[in-house]
């Protein structure tokens, strides 16, 4: 009698659970579990095709113009040019030598060269023996402040790409002796320039394609002087 009610209780729980339907992955499916699931998940990117922009591109730098370089028609303003920069590497030269040597010294071999790099065999003689005459006097007579000189092409006479002569005005207001008496501005010298040759400057001093055949200190030649060198 005493073990009745507890029977009846497990029975009535077996038939309860017998009755209970099988939740499995089909009905989890019928009820929207696996929507829950897929709904609760982070929403995913569409996928982008991204397309990055190009490169840029590095501009092309223009090649530097060689102010010096022979052109088509050499004009007065081109030979004034030259000459200028003929002039300004012959006075480096001299500035240097005042500098560095005592009187009564050597023209030493890397100063030559570099008047020989400017000149043609006999014009580059001269031009040294010059400079060597100044040293010997310790440039007493010297300019302080000396400055190149400055030579204005007035006009060419004759020019082809390896001869060019003119006559102009020659400026030598910074850089005469101190006791010079003369003009300063010389009228109607004649210059004559011819290519240069790299057998002459090995150390490529000399930044254009001329050098002096015939300078301005020179004394004026006649035209049938001047016209040999472009023979």
């Amino acid at each position: 009698m005493g073990r009745r009610p507890f029977t009846f209780i497990a029975m009535t729980l077996l038939a309860v659970t017998a009755c209970a339907p099988d939740v499995g992955e089909d009905a989890a499916d019928d009820i929207g579990l696996e929507d829950v699931t897929e709904r609760s998940a982070a929403p995913r990117q569409p996928e982008v095709d991204v397309e990055l922009p190009p490169e840029p591109r590095a501009e092309a730098q223009p090649e530097p113009v060689d102010p010096f370089a022979i052109p088509d028609e050499i004009t007065p303003d081109y030979v004034t040019r030259v000459l200028n920069e003929l002039y300004r590497l012959r006075t480096e030269t001299t500035l240097t030598a005042r500098a560095e040597l005592e009187t009564g010294e050597s023209l030493p071999t890397e100063l030559f060269n570099e008047i020989r790099a400017l000149h043609n065999e006999e014009t580059g003689i001269r031009a040294a023996a010059s400079l060597q005459t100044r040293i010997d006097e310790g440039f007493a007579l010297m300019p302080h402040d000396y400055g190149q000189p400055r030579y204005e092409v007035n006009e060419v006479l004759e020019a082809s790409s390896e001869c060019i002569v003119l006559a102009g005005t020659f400026d030598i207001t910074d850089s005469a002796n101190v006791n010079f008496d003369g003009a300063h501005r010389r009228t109607d010298h004649y210059v004559v320039l011819t290519r240069a040759e790299k057998s002459r400057d090995p150390l490529a001093r000399n930044t254009t394609p001329w050098m002096f055949a015939l300078t301005a200190e020179d004394p004026n030649p006649d035209s049938a002087f001047y016209s040999q060198f472009c023979a």
